[in-house]
């Protein structure tokens, strides 16, 4: 369509806020947002129902869009057989996650696209991801032979599907000893046959940065004081951050590499992969001060602020990987281009980012990349290491320039609490890490938006965007929760640690199950789903319940209340077995087995702003408190602000304060 057309079509899109419904608003198929309407229409007209899920970044959902959903022929037979609804998985993580079990447990796999065919009363029949066109038509048609011709046994297979999604989440408590220093080595020995020792990361296709098993892994190494595994991490980052899935002129990461060798990214940027990422190569700086990791974090700073920045404090979701109708086509480049750009210099700058005439994108293009550190190729070069950096500084402005001329890819627009608690958490630790007061400034303006504009009338909404929309998940309200108690950990304002225990008592009151052990992602007054789920494992977020015991074991440490500790007891018994087993994908959780194992401690003083900076307490086992005549914490009650005295308490014991940092470091580590 010409920019000066009008649309051909418009469907019921048109009136949706969320970016990827916008995007399908001129198809020919009647799409419909997740809703009652939708649902009742089904239903008077006795038709199955389309589920189609995806998200504003997505590249295979927009080759389905192309091939299916703008076909006039293909529009028309879905229009005539189904109810077609459009859902952005972004917005509505409880519909996405429902019918992505439907599809596992159909397929065995699942991914983006999701396309789910449901009876009109929302319960799954049969579906899958990304269909090409003609298999895409042959299965419209059996599916509406299926719901014609065969009712009964599509009401018998959807009352299955039903049962074994419920039965996904149940989970066998059972009385188990806590984890032991030993058994954490022996867990993470068995997981270490998994690491590719070539390239970091795991040992497979494609390689998701995963922040929270980094996480993991680097506070497990601090505390048993592994070196190998230290070393380990560090490799990964480090081949991360030199690798095609870093944006190496504009900063920021892809979500995931294609390869085994962190080169060919998946081009969509997200803010939840970014914010994490923050979280992880702050902390991973503090460990060993690699200069890299300082400039992976300031670059991924200052690109979120230039490109996501929504003007008020927080922060847009994401980046297409699509830019031109092409996937990537943003960010690679021509050896001829770069020649041009870079002039005399050209040949020593191809050599580090591995520029050659062949390419190893598409079409002769490159993708830039590194084998080596800035320090360790000027060495390799014989030259300055500030001259090399001199020679770098100016080859990134000028392809910077350059390239601000092409399509930026589309961005989605949206604020989602979860991803910008993320994002908050990460400024916290960035903070902590460089002690760059900007970081702490950006951290509270986005604390101040959060409250100002995404809660109303005692509610946290998940979705701003020209308003308020969709009421917080449980992955939202955890995530921020977190997010607070960092921020506290920084700021020292006793508010945040206030708002944090409420946003816990809430999820106690709205999410908690029969059983008081696992937490629902979605809160008792929704009504709209078959299922009601819970989400265990960590994916590339974490777990709404992985994050929720850790933020109840911090909690409780605060504030004191019994309550909170049983509850975090519950939830890791729930769990331990699994952990046992399948550790990289309770990874989050790890953290809580950490603190079980080798204890959580506090750390109270009036000078707790300098101790928040300090590189030996990044790790996953200390909480920060400030002493003072204005403090309403329990934790820090009777305790003096004005002698120097620091207080080191272990669980639920201290132990003879002590005045100087260096002496509460040995009581930490040699317990």
């Amino acid at each position: 369509m010409n920019n000066n057309e009008a649309p051909k079509y418009t469907n019921s899109l048109i009136k949706a806020r969320s970016p990827y419904l916008l995007q399908h608003a001129h198809n020919p198929v009647n799409w419909m947002e997740w809703g009652d309407e939708a649902w009742a229409i089904a239903k008077r007209d006795d038709k199955p129902v389309l589920v189609s899920i995806g998200y504003a970044a997505c590249h295979w959902c927009h080759v389905m869009e192309r091939e299916s959903f703008e076909n006039k022929d293909t529009a028309d037979i879905m229009n005539e057989f189904f109810v077609c609804i459009k859902v952005d998985r972004e917005e509505r993580p409880d519909v996405d996650q429902l019918y992505m079990d439907a599809v596992q447990l159909i397929s065995g796999h699942g991914g983006w696209p999701l396309n789910m065919f449901c009876l009109p009363d929302g319960r799954p029949i049969h579906g899958g991801t990304y269909f090409p066109n003609a298999n895409w038509n042959q299965l419209l048609f059996q599916v509406r032979d299926l719901y014609i011709n065969r009712r009964s046994e599509a009401e018998d297979y959807a009352a299955k599907l039903i049962e074994g999604i419920k039965s996904m989440d149940i989970l066998q408590v059972q009385e188990s000893d806590k984890l032991q220093a030993k058994d954490l080595q022996n867990i993470v020995n068995n997981w270490a046959k998994q690491f590719d020792y070539q390239f970091g990361g795991m040992a497979r296709t494609p390689k998701f940065p995963l922040p929270n098993n980094y996480h993991f892994l680097l506070s497990y190494a601090q505390l048993s004081q592994n070196a190998e595994i230290k070393s380990f991490v560090h490799f990964t980052l480090k081949k991360m951050a030199l690798g095609g899935i870093y944006d190496q002129l504009g900063g920021g990461f892809a979500r995931y590499s294609v390869d085994g060798q962190w080169l060919v990214p998946h081009f969509e940027k997200m803010l939840y992969d970014n914010g994490q990422l923050l979280s992880l190569y702050s902390k991973a700086y503090s460990d060993n001060q690699d200069p890299l990791y300082k400039t992976v974090v300031e670059q991924t700073i200052a690109f979120i602020d230039n490109k996501w920045a929504n003007g008020k404090g927080a922060y847009f979701a994401s980046w297409d990987a699509d830019s031109e109708g092409e996937e990537g086509q943003y960010y690679v480049w021509s050896k001829a281009e770069l020649e041009a750009l870079w002039g005399e210099q050209a040949p020593l700058l191809l050599d580090y980012y591995r520029i050659t005439e062949k390419g190893n994108w598409e079409d002769g293009k490159n993708i830039l990349h590194a084998h080596f550190s800035n320090a360790e190729y000027a060495a390799l070069r014989k030259m300055p290491l500030n001259q090399w950096l001199h020679i770098k500084a100016d080859a990134v402005n000028t392809a910077l320039a350059s390239r601000a001329k092409r399509i930026e890819p589309a961005l989605d627009d949206k604020v989602l609490l979860s991803w910008n608690a993320l994002y908050l958490e990460g400024l916290c630790d960035a903070y902590r890490a460089f002690q760059n007061p900007a970081y702490l400034d950006k951290a509270l303006a986005l604390a101040e938006f959060i409250e100002a504009e995404m809660y109303q009338d005692g509610v946290y909404y998940r979705v701003y965007k020209q308003g308020l929309s969709v009421p917080a998940f449980l992955e939202d309200l955890a995530s921020l929760s977190l997010a607070y108690t960092a921020l506290y950990q920084v700021c020292f304002d006793e508010r945040y640690l206030v708002k944090a225990k409420v946003i816990l008592d809430d999820i106690l009151n709205r999410f908690s199950d029969e059983e008081a052990v696992l937490f629902y992602f979605t809160p008792s007054e929704q009504a709209d789903l078959q299922v009601r789920k819970k989400d265990a494992t960590d994916d590339v977020i974490s777990s709404g319940n992985a994050m929720v015991c850790r933020a109840l074991h911090q909690r409780y440490h605060y504030f004191g209340e019994p309550a909170y500790k049983a509850r975090v007891e519950k939830m890791l018994q729930a769990i331990r077995p699994q952990f046992l087993k399948y550790a990289p994908w309770y990874s989050y959780w790890g953290l809580s087995f950490l603190e079980e194992a080798y204890g959580l401690f506090q750390l109270c003083s009036a000078e707790a702003e300098a101790f928040s900076i300090e590189a030996h307490l990044h790790h996953s086992a200390v909480l920060l408190a400030k002493t003072g005549s204005n403090s309403q914490l329990p934790l820090t009650q009777e305790r003096s602000a004005t002698d120097g005295r620091i207080y080191v308490c272990e669980n639920e014991s201290c132990y003879t304060p002590v005045y100087s940092l260096k002496e509460a470091e040995a009581l930490i580590f040699k317990a």
